[in-house]
């Protein structure tokens, strides 16, 4: 009962810091801006952005300890027996369901988790969005007789509470003024997917919500471009002859920005490593925006000696929640500090900006356009109200005659809209920019067809899996490149690392690809409605699907379709296509079946055959226990599971130790984390003094890695060495089965899980392992 009540209490801990962490970014608590943001990492972020984060973390290990050592040894939580210790149980689990982080984070996750890939979204009323229907990826752009340039400054979360609310009145003065001569929409908003500073960057750009896998931190890595299979306005004006600029004050590392911009039509690129001086005052964001916006003139009037058409796009920091981050210059007319300090200079440093280029640019050949990124996040105004329905600044200067004279423009639109939006003000005729739309036109947008932004948030995540395909599509089946010297396959508009597994369903043509171990994804894959590749090396990938090393050292694909295997080296440069895979990779009958049968027993019992064990132990009951141990690279996750029922996960890294009683019944008796170098005797020395143990099996079974460094040392228990654990490597998982007829241990190797199905009573009959292909070679 105490294990429960420990695991109940960690678990509510555990989601009420990890909402209050996000929450101290977010200001919303845990949305899909957590998730991406955990996915991409934080590199190129401050030490003093990630110090509240960093002791919240310190805080929650040392919160743990105390717990541990409190419920094994204080004398207040061994009260909690019987009727008491339910009570408290159930009050715990009352609480983690009442959890709103719970929620919070099945609402964020769950969308990205889905393999729906219809594109058919269900509105709250009913109605349906087809986005095959609504998703314009290739619309060419009709370019005017004379093509403007234009600048566009993303100003950090300076939303229209500030132009609006009563309470900033005097927080913009001249921003409030200059925007009367400027074409200002009203009624934009940021929708699920748009709500911080890369998504609201794509989404205006590309007209689509940026959506990544949560387990797609290693993926941005392994794949070699930012969202490939969408066409963002910046694409589309590269191809009609801009030259295009980006510049900020932050890293361009951070959040992947870097890699987006080189990804979508940017040709120069500046961010704090490029432009900051050796003794420039910086901010935890980086470079303050008087710096950032002199760099960006500068650059301006570089541009317009060029006779090339142009777009500098500017990205400010200075306002960044919680409490803004003013320049040692600022002149803060607000009077208030802080963030009304830096709201107050940036009014003032934006509108310099743009009263210089309008009196430079005499001709009007510039467009400007100034909005916000997404609404202002969490931050220390007392007045701000965070509500889902806030709008985004969005105002276009100098725009085409196409756009119309200056005016307000109240149509209820997101940020999905402005690419569109923004390519007319240039003079080119385009109706619309991915999901959304030109708001000069008359085609409804999505907001205007789903009702209200509540209503398109619950709709736009159920397009998650439509959405991930811009990372990559099925390409690979019409064709890919092996790059021998930088071990990439390159396929259409992306390129990823090797190794990795690319699996097909062919019935909607959605594919998923998986970087590292492969067996896993190939065994789900044996069904007539998939295929998959696999590509690395050749001994690895060999010795996992046929059980032999059939080829050189080099690197090999498999290949899976309509029921068969192909197998062969894989050739530099050349375009492989499913017929070309099939018919350079022809293999024997036999390597045909023990491929298949290898791959078959992985998706049956989770591993291959040799990492297989049977086990039958003394006792009368007819218990039946599948124990894994996935070790560190095994792929899958440690656990013990009784008879069908829940499995029971293993939580600690290094080795825990479990006892079946005559009952059949599992109970865990503690951990020990031996990676730590912390020693098991004590603990086996305190099971074998414990009278109810009686002669009833033990089990221990490693989780994570059992060894890191110095080896383990001679284990015995019940007169048993344990020499298997002695010998033990590091990562490689490991199970043993210890009763009155003796000790059984198991060891495996790092790839695979190993897996041993434990029985009592009756003697169990053991898998036969599939008998392994003579090698080819």
């Amino acid at each position: 009962m105490r294990p429960l009540l420990f695991l109940l209490l960690v678990l509510n801990i555990t989601l009420v810091i990890f909402f209050a962490a996000a929450n101290h970014f977010t200001g919303v608590g845990i949305d899909s801006s957590v998730f991406y943001q955990l996915s991409v990492g934080v590199t190129g972020l401050s030490w003093r952005i990630l110090a509240p984060a960093v002791i919240f973390a310190v805080g929650y290990v040392c919160l743990l300890v105390v717990l541990l050592a409190a419920t094994s040894k204080l004398a207040f939580f061994r009260k909690f027996r019987g009727a008491r210790g339910w009570l408290a149980i159930l009050a715990l689990g009352a609480c983690l369901l009442a959890n709103p982080a719970l929620w919070q984070t099945y609402a964020a996750v769950s969308p990205l988790l889905s393999h729906d890939s219809s594109g058919i979204a269900i509105l709250p009323d009913g109605r349906t969005l087809d986005f095959n229907q609504l998703h314009a990826n290739t619309t060419s752009l009709e370019a005017p007789g004379k093509r403007k340039n234009f600048i566009y400054i993303y100003a950090e979360g300076l939303d229209r509470t500030f132009f609006d609310h009563p309470a900033y009145a005097q927080t913009l003065p001249r921003l409030r003024k200059l925007q009367t001569s400027a074409i200002n929409f009203t009624n934009i908003m940021s929708p699920w997917g748009a709500g911080w500073t890369i998504a609201g960057i794509v989404g205006s750009q590309c007209g689509i919500p940026l959506v990544a896998s949560p387990m797609a931190g290693n993926d941005f890595g392994n794949f070699g471009a930012f969202l490939p299979e969408a066409t963002c306005i910046t694409d589309q004006l590269k191809k009609n002859g801009y030259d295009l600029t980006f510049i900020q004050g932050a890293p361009l590392s951070f959040a992947g920005k870097g890699a987006y911009l080189k990804s979508h039509g940017f040709s120069h690129t500046f961010g704090l490593d490029e432009l900051a001086g050796p003794d420039e005052p910086l901010s935890s964001w980086g470079r303050h925006d008087a710096a950032t916006f002199k760099s960006a003139l500068a650059r301006y009037r570089e541009l317009r000696q060029s006779e090339t058409p142009f777009g500098l796009v500017v990205l400010t920091v200075d306002t960044h929640p919680p409490s803004g981050h003013p320049g040692p210059g600022c002149k803060d007319a607000s009077g208030g500090g802080g963030m009304l300090a830096a709201l107050s200079c940036s009014d003032a440093l934006i509108a310099d900006f743009i009263e210089t280029v309008l009196r430079e640019d005499e001709a009007d050949e510039t467009v400007i356009i100034l909005g916000s990124d997404h609404p202002m996040m969490r931050n220390t105004l007392t007045e701000y109200a965070y509500t889902t329905d806030r709008r985004n600044a969005f105002m276009i200067w100098n725009a085409h005659e196409r756009a119309g004279p200056a005016r307000d423009i109240n149509r209820a639109g997101t940020v999905l809209d402005i690419g569109a939006t923004v390519a007319t003000a240039l003079g080119f005729s385009s109706s619309r920019q991915g999901l959304g739309v030109d708001l000069f036109g008359q085609s409804p947008t999505l907001l205007e067809t789903a009702g209200d932004i509540d209503s398109l948030n619950a709709a736009l995540p159920q397009w998650a899996p439509s959405l991930m395909a811009f990372w990559h599509d099925s390409t690979p089946w019409r064709g890919f490149q092996f790059d021998r010297e930088n071990q990439r396959i390159r396929f259409g508009a992306q390129s990823a690392n090797l190794p990795l597994t690319i699996v097909r369903d062919k019935k909607n043509d959605a594919i998923e690809t998986v970087f590292g171990t492969a067996a896993i994804a190939a065994a789900s894959a044996l069904n007539p409605t998939k295929s998959f590749l696999i590509a690395g090396s050749c001994s690895v990938i060999n010795a996992d699907i046929f059980g032999a090393d059939l080829a050189p050292r080099d690197d090999c694909y498999v290949y899976y379709d309509s029921g068969k295997l192909y197998s062969a080296p894989l050739p530099t440069g050349a375009v492989l296509a499913p017929a070309d895979l099939m018919a350079r990779g022809r293999l024997p009958q036999s390597f045909q079946k023990a491929g298949l049968k290898r791959l078959g027993f992985y998706a049956a019992h989770g591993t291959f055959p040799e990492m297989f064990h049977s086990v039958t132990a003394s006792g009368k009951t007819p218990a039946r226990i599948k124990i894994v141990s996935a070790g560190f690279e095994g792929g899958a996750i440690s656990y013990v599971r009784v008879d069908g029922q829940e499995p029971v996960e293993l939580a600690e890294r290094g080795l825990n130790f479990l006892h079946v009683d005559r009952d059949g019944t599992l109970h865990v008796l503690g951990s020990v984390d031996t990676c730590e170098g912390q020693s098991a005797q004590p603990l086996l020395q305190n099971l074998e003094a414990r009278p109810q143990l009686g002669d009833d099996a033990v089990l221990i079974v490693g989780f994570d890695s059992v060894r890191c460094e110095a080896p383990l040392g001679d284990l015995k228990f019940r007169g048993h060495s344990l020499t298997q654990l002695r010998d033990i490597a590091l990562r490689e998982p490991y199970i043993a089965s210890i009763d009155q007829n003796g000790a059984r241990e198991f060891r495996g190797v790092r790839r695979y899980p190993l897996v041993v199905d434990w029985r009592a009573g009756l003697p169990a009959k053991a898998d036969a392992p599939t008998k392994q292909p003579q090698d080819r070679g």
